[in-house]
C-alpha cells in the first residue's frame, strides 16, 4: 500500500483541478485506502455544503463608509502633551513603563528613608546606653567624674575608659570579665 495524499491533493481532486494522470492515481488510491476515503468524504461534504450557500449581495453602502474610513486622517495614538510631530506612541507600553518607573523611584525612597530611621534608631539607642553607662559611674564616684571639678588639664580627662581614670571598682564591664 501506498503513501496517504495530502489533504490538499484530494480536495484538488474533488475539484477537479488534476491532470488525467494525477486523477488516475488517487482514484486507484482511494479504492484501497480507508482513511483516505474517510477524508475524501468529509472534503466532498464540506465542498458540497459551501457550493450550496446562498451568496449574499452585500448592501449598497457598505463601499461608501470604506470608502470614507480610508479618506479619514489616521488616528494618532498618545499623550495630548506630546508635540505632534507624527510618532506613534504605544500607550499601552508608555503607560506600563511609566508606572514600573515611578514604582520603582518610590520604592527606593521608601528603602532609603526606612534605612535612615533604623540608622537613627539605632545611633539613639547607643547614645542613650552610653549615657547611663555614665549616669551609674559619675553615681559611683561623683567628683571622679565632673569635669567641672577639675583644676589642672590633666585632670579634666573625665573619659571613663581612660587608664588614668579608671580603677577595678568603677568599671561597667569587670563584672562583664567576671562571668566569662
Amino acid at each position: 500500500m501506498m503513501a496517504h495524499f495530502p489533504k490538499e491533493q484530494i480536495s484538488a481532486w474533488i475539484d477537479r483541478q488534476l491532470d488525467a494522470r494525477e486523477a488516475a492515481l488517487i482514484e486507484a488510491h482511494l479504492r484501497e485506502c480507508e482513511i483516505c476515503q474517510h477524508l475524501q468524504e468529509e472534503l466532498a461534504f464540506d465542498t458540497h455544503m459551501f457550493r450550496e450557500l446562498e451568496i449574499l449581495a452585500p448592501p449598497p453602502y457598505l463601499w461608501t463608509r470604506v470608502a470614507a474610513e480610508l479618506q479619514q486622517p489616521a488616528r494618532r495614538e498618545g499623550f495630548a502633551w506630546l508635540p505632534r510631530q507624527g510618532i506613534a506612541w504605544p500607550r499601552r507600553q508608555t503607560l506600563l513603563a511609566m508606572a514600573v518607573a515611578l514604582f520603582v523611584i518610590l520604592g527606593g525612597a521608601l528603602f532609603i528613608i526606612l534605612r535612615q530611621q533604623a540608622d537613627l534608631r539605632f545611633e539613639m539607642a547607643a547614645i542613650a546606653q552610653i549615657d547611663q553607662a555614665h549616669v551609674d559611674l559619675v553615681a559611683k564616684n561623683t567628683e571622679a567624674y565632673n569635669p567641672f571639678s577639675k583644676t589642672s588639664l590633666a585632670d579634666l580627662d573625665s573619659n571613663p575608659f581612660s587608664r588614668h581614670t579608671l580603677d577595678s571598682n568603677s568599671n561597667p564591664f569587670a563584672t562583664l570579665r567576671e562571668n566569662h
